[in-house]
């Protein structure tokens, strides 16, 4: 990575940063990317920018000139929907890039194309190999002046040409609109040794991005790891087992008429499963009032109630809150009320977590269009229970490493974030002839 984005004197610099870092990509790789943003002269001043943060002068040889004195573009071909196909052997590109196949094409080399029309469109995408380009794309349709597509399609992306798109509600971008953009040209070779650097680097940048993806996706499972440890442990084989129903009061919710406004209006929260996200709640997006508590169903739970979404869009069902305020809940929310003789109510949230995956498949071999847990089945559950002070230790450590995992989470996604940012910082460096 370091010799890909700097040479071995920046390797050099980077081998003096502080050894390794939270997540696993060591600082020295990590300083060697974000430093290929330096500049070769630190001691020159910095000139006056521009228009896109290129800067002014250029260096020798190159050129300063309107887009529209370099090249024009024409929109593609109509092509309906009903005429692509899965199958088809020519990938057909639209406003944001291959829209699908079709068994002819129009162009028989690869074209620079530029989406035209869409929340996307100034997108820019480089065909490999015959293709075909609908009108709601445009393509370099006349070169007026020397490039290397390469080149082009580099400075077209660092242009963000989306900028240039109407306001309309179906934004669209003409040649019209890009034509007068300024733009550095470079002689011709110049152009296709800044592409090569650009390649090597950029796969630099991809290389390092994988890699913290990879160990940011690696600390997201850490937690469901720490449950497994301790809840599939040979010692938890040991320990009592009882039914859910058998150790607390359990409950569903209900929801108030939506027709009387009057249950709406009031201070007392209401839980819906949307809000269960294996926290603590303290505070609910929605409330009701004295009399819809007095008129209805609803029950006020306590403070340290356990609740289970039974059942909610996407992830939802299986996941887990525990109250730290007197509330209620919709018909959704399953409530187990505590008991602390029995079990401490977060080592029960966390038992719950830990079979999150398993209650999903239980419920979705039964089938149905949405599958719910219910009040009978979670009743059921086997919870095991060691004594409430092994409980409350299980808790403190399982507590504990969540923290540490959010702080490598947080460490790492800052890293991913600086190294997000390095294509846009490289491009400038390359369009203010820098490289």
């Amino acid at each position: 990575v370091s010799r890909a984005l700097g040479g071995e004197d920046r390797r050099r610099q980077g081998a003096e940063a502080a050894g390794q870092t939270p997540g696993g990509l060591d600082g020295n790789e990590t300083e060697a990317v974000c430093r290929m943003t330096t500049k070769k002269k630190m001691a020159k001043p910095q000139p006056a920018k521009r228009q896109n943060g290129l800067a002014k002068p250029l260096p020798d040889g190159w050129r300063r000139v309107k887009l529209g004195d370099v090249l024009r573009v024409k929109s593609g071909s109509f092509l309906p929907a009903r005429a692509m196909n899965l199958e088809g052997q020519y990938p057909v590109y639209g406003g944001n890039g291959i829209s699908g196949y079709h068994d002819e094409y129009l162009f028989g080399s690869p074209q620079v194309v530029i989406g035209r029309v869409g929340a996307l469109c100034g997108a820019i995408h480089h065909t490999s190999s015959e293709c075909w380009i609908t009108d709601n794309a445009l393509y370099i349709s006349e070169r007026k002046m020397q490039f290397d597509d390469d080149f082009m399609v580099h400075l077209l992306r660092f242009l963000n040409l989306n900028r240039l798109s109407n306001s309309m509600a179906q934004p669209v971008i003409s040649g019209k609109a890009i034509y007068g953009v300024e733009i550095p040209l470079p002689p011709i070779e110049e152009q296709r040794r800044i592409v090569a650097i650009l390649r090597d680097r950029m796969a630099a940048i991809d290389q390092a991005r994988q890699a913290a993806e990879a160990q940011l996706e690696a600390a997201i499972a850490l937690p469901a790891a720490y449950l497994r440890q301790i809840f599939n442990s040979p010692e938890a084989q040991t320990w009592q087992k009882k039914p859910l129903g058998n150790i607390a009061e359990t409950s569903s919710g209900s929801t108030p008429s939506r027709q009387r406004d009057d249950y709406y209006v009031g201070t007392i929260p209401w839980v819906k499963t949307g809000e269960l996200k294996d926290g603590v709640i303290s505070e609910t997006e929605e409330h009701i009032s004295e009399l819809a508590l007095k008129e209805t169903s609803v029950k006020l739970l306590p403070k340290g109630t356990l609740l289970i979404a039974m059942y909610g869009q996407g992830q939802t069902r299986g996941r887990t809150g525990i109250l730290a305020l007197s509330a209620t809940t919709n018909q959704a929310c399953f409530a187990v009320q505590p008991n602390y003789e029995l079990f401490d109510t977060y080592y029960l949230q966390f038992w719950f977590r830990h079979s999150y995956n398993r209650l999903r498949e239980e419920t979705e071999g039964r089938g149905g269009n949405q599958p719910n847990l219910n009040g009978k089945l979670l009743q059921g559950q086997i919870v095991p229970l060691p004594n409430v002070e092994v409980q409350k230790d299980i808790v403190t450590k399982l507590q504990q490493a969540e923290q540490e995992v959010t702080k490598l989470k947080q460490s790492l996604q800052d890293q991913l974030d600086t190294i997000n940012a390095l294509p846009a910082a490289l491009l400038r460096q390359a369009f203010n002839g820098d490289l």
